[in-house]
């Protein structure tokens, strides 16, 4: 653990330098192989259990998605953090608000990519600052 650092920092990050920004960050990087993950094998299993090609294909497309919005994610893209928490986030309302269905661990992982963006829109600020942007 980083010296300044509380032990509860996960919870609510402070940034006061690049590792601290990196560190934030791929707490989105866990958050997008998560939901990969877990995607792609619920999709797999549904497939072998009732033979739905449409939610494999469907389960391997966001799997193709998030995995790319986590190398974003872990190389600092502004992008790539705002477009997994905005996806995330409108699928969940989706499955909430329409579906009626329990978020269970969603909760912890829209969590994980709003610190991600706090990280990374800080670490792109004190880049700017840096060079003499702003």
């Amino acid at each position: 653990m980083k010296l300044g650092r509380t032990k509860y920092w996960w919870f609510w990050p402070n940034f006061y330098d690049a590792e601290d920004a990196h560190d934030g960050a791929k707490m989105g990087v866990v958050a997008c192989a998560i939901i990969a993950g877990v995607t792609g094998l619920t999709s797999t299993y549904s497939y072998y259990m009732d033979s739905n090609i449409y939610g494999l294909l469907g389960g391997m497309i966001i799997v193709l998605i998030y995995a790319p919005l986590g190398y974003g994610i872990f190389k600092m893209s502004r992008v790539a953090s705002s477009v997994a928490l905005i996806l995330f986030l409108g699928e969940k309302s989706y499955t909430f608000y329409v579906q009626g269905k329990s978020q269970g661990i969603a909760l912890l992982l829209i969590w994980y990519l709003v610190q991600a963006n706090r990280a990374i829109y800080w670490f792109n600020r004190e880049q700017k600052k840096n060079r003499g942007d702003i």
